[in-house]
């Protein structure tokens, strides 16, 4: 806290981390979003304006097969209308795990609106990454209101499909 605090005060701002790899257990994905949630709270407290951001691992946090299984939904030119529904196409047991995902995600959102400090949903492989970009723009859509941005997307612009993936 003290180097954060001295690179603070000559305009550096940290991003705060804890990362923990993938998992497909509901309870540790419950778990893994507390700490992350206490983690965005201490590191607040304690930094104030010296946290930029906090990086968010979706994998950690929900499943990462439902990733693959929303991605695919995309195939040929279809990364549109998951962009726009992501929940159509999926069957009702992922149906719940996305809702489960959206609320579990959304209690982190409103954590990092509370404390100032924005999350960017990190990249994922190339394969999951337009469900990443479906979650975050699900929930753009409900905390980055007001002029404030809470939820950050990650694109990545070395993948050809990448261009189309930005936001209008």
């Amino acid at each position: 806290v003290a180097v954060a605090k001295e690179l603070g005060a000559s305009g550096v701002r940290c991003i705060v981390d804890w990362s923990v790899e993938e998992d497909e257990d509901e309870r540790a994905w419950d778990a893994n979003a507390r700490r992350k949630a206490e983690l965005l709270e201490r590191a607040a407290a304690a930094l104030g304006p010296g946290a930029a951001f906090m990086p968010v691992k979706l994998t950690a946090l929900l499943s990462p097969g439902l990733l693959e299984r929303l991605a695919a939904l995309g195939g040929e030119g279809g990364d549109a209308a998951v962009l726009r529904e992501p929940r159509a196409g999926l069957s009702s047991q992922d149906v719940r795990l996305f809702d489960e995902a959206i609320e579990r995600l959304s209690l982190l959102c409103e954590a990092a609106r509370r404390t100032g400090v924005p999350l960017l949903l990190d990249a994922e492989q190339s394969h999951r990454q337009l469900a990443v970009h479906a979650i975050a723009r699900e929930l753009q859509r409900r905390f980055n209101v007001g002029g404030a941005a809470v939820v950050y997307d990650t694109v990545q612009m070395y993948l050809y499909a990448s261009d189309a993936r930005l936001p209008p």
